[in-house]
């Protein structure tokens, strides 16, 4: 997702979306042994969500001091 003209509903559709994707994973391979690839994949999912959360609640803090 660009930075460029993000909006609030835009990234809560963006956390959404990666948050789904992080649940369908460890639905389907569980939070025990499982293959290294997705703990690889888990990480990056839980980074770009995490990064996602941060725009947005940055986005919110400019609304408000606008």
């Amino acid at each position: 997702m660009s930075a460029e003209k993000e909006t609030r509903a835009d990234l809560a559709s963006w956390v959404a979306h990666l948050s789904r994707q992080y649940a369908a994973i460890v639905d389907e391979f569980g939070t025990g042994t499982r293959p290294s690839w997705v703990s690889a994949e888990l990480a990056g999912l839980g980074s770009s969500i995490d990064n996602a959360r941060t725009r947005l609640k940055d986005l919110e803090a400019s609304t408000i001091q606008s």
